[in-house]
């Protein structure tokens, strides 16, 4: 199977009219005010300082419905250490690593064709740049974000608080808050093409379930290719604080058989589905 990334980029303007309703009920709130609330909705700061790893079970597949969808597992650990990888019904693999410094490509189904590749210099720049736990926004000063509220858009046909965030790398990315619930709607994170051109990922947040106390998306759709439809993650079953040792982000070594679990206690997992 050859992996395929599907992407859409989805631009939404700002709306005047949702700026002056915002005007006339006495100004935007505070960049501070979003933050805060923002981590209130997503089940409170102290409780996201306390999860240190995460593993998502589920299947992706287009956001449209067409084609066929392949099963997933991603695991993290802070501050930004993942571990993804897509397992075809023909055994084909496909894995992206990253350990904190380096990343791998890993595509194949026996040793006889694998091919692994490490990151290039963009990938590795995107990867440090990914808050795999939590995100940019919670805590965004201890790391080093820069956040700046500029005003209002509808997005979704929702109101939404456009924040630009200004990474320690450099980077400029835009995050929307919903003006109602203070949950993230959309992200558009910068990236290079593979044309070596400069490019923007929009990623956007749907089905928000409460999992152990914290609002986490279980649909999330990615894109940037407006010719192709969005890529679309459902999370299936979910696990905080698993243990997650530093060989799960190493070198991956060639495809081979590997058991999906998220077990142990059941505090510490959760099946998505029905999730409320």
């Amino acid at each position: 199977m050859r992996r395929r990334i599907l992407w859409l980029i989805a631009c939404v303007g700002p709306v005047a009219l949702a700026s002056a309703a915002v005007a006339l009920a006495g100004g935007s709130p505070s960049v501070d005010e979003i933050v805060q609330k923002n981590a209130v909705a997503r089940g409170g700061l102290e409780a996201w300082r306390k999860v240190e790893t995460m593993v998502s079970i589920g299947h992706l597949g287009a956001a449209d419905g067409s084609g066929s969808t392949v099963p997933f597992m991603m695991e993290a650990r802070r501050p930004n250490r993942s571990h993804f990888e897509i397992r075809a019904a023909n055994r084909e693999i496909a894995m992206r690593v990253y350990d904190g410094s380096a990343g791998w490509n890993l595509h194949g189904s026996t040793a006889a064709d694998a091919d692994l590749r490490p990151y290039s210099p963009d990938e590795l720049k995107f990867a440090r740049d990914n808050f795999v736990i939590d995100g940019p926004l919670l805590d965004h000063a201890f790391k080093g974000i820069a956040v700046v509220n500029e005003g209002m858009e509808v997005v979704d046909q929702r109101q939404a608080y456009r924040l630009k965030l200004t990474l320690p790398s450099g980077a400029e990315e835009h995050l929307w808050i919903d003006a109602k619930t203070y949950l993230e709607l959309r992200f558009d994170r910068s990236t290079t093409t593979s044309s070596g051109k400069p490019g923007s990922v929009t990623i956007r947040y749907r089905d928000y379930q409460t999992i152990n106390g914290l609002r986490i998306p279980v649909v999330v759709e990615t894109g940037s290719n407006p010719a192709r439809p969005a890529e679309r993650m459902v999370i299936e079953r979910l696990a905080i604080n698993p243990p997650l040792g530093d060989g799960v982000f190493a070198k991956p070594s060639l495809p081979r058989r590997r058991a999906i679990t998220i077990g142990g206690d059941r505090e510490n997992h959760h099946d998505a589905r029905g999730a409320r």
